[in-house]
């Protein structure tokens, strides 16, 4: 795919949207995985063996974190979106070519993408005034985050190949 004038750069609220579908997604893996904690201890669960495992994820916040980042790079390697993204239809590719993203492209953008969180969101703001809504992550590793719109296809891309 080449990327032209038939591309719709996502904008910032729809990425931040996509986002928040993630944490959500992540947070209930994170909720069950507690539970089914909780429930394969002998005994009825507890206020404080519930107290005792959810301080240990606060421990394992580094851990946790790792998993998340590990989950966002092999989505965007393989599939050029997270869950979120592929809910609301949205890619990420390189900006010069249209292809997938490199591993180790993937891997710099998600390094990137939580520094930039960190810094008080700046890196992250920036696709709000860019041009193609990239943000400092997406001008580092040359990718762009664009929606999946089928009518603004060619019609030998919609046919692909049939005759």
């Amino acid at each position: 795919m080449r990327l032209d004038a038939r591309v719709i750069y996502e904008g910032f609220g729809r990425r931040l949207l996509a986002g928040l579908v993630d944490l959500i997604l992540a947070s209930g893996l994170i909720a069950t995985l507690v539970l089914l904690r909780l429930v394969t201890q002998e005994g009825p669960p507890s206020a404080s063996a519930l107290a005792r495992d959810l301080s240990a994820l606060s421990l394992h916040g580094a851990w946790l974190l790792a998993m998340l980042c590990s989950a966002q790079t092999l989505f965007w390697r393989f599939l050029a979106a997270t869950p979120g993204m592929l809910l609301l239809g949205c890619q990420v590719l390189r900006a010069d070519s249209g292809a997938r993203l490199s591993l180790l492209q993937c891997l710099v953008r998600c390094a990137a993408l939580w520094l930039g969180l960190a810094c008080l969101g700046v890196g992250v703001l920036w696709s709000i005034w860019d041009r193609r809504h990239q943000g400092l992550h997406d001008k580092l590793v040359g990718s762009v985050v664009v929606r999946e719109d089928e009518s603004l296809m060619v019609l030998d891309e919609l046919l692909g190949g049939v005759k």
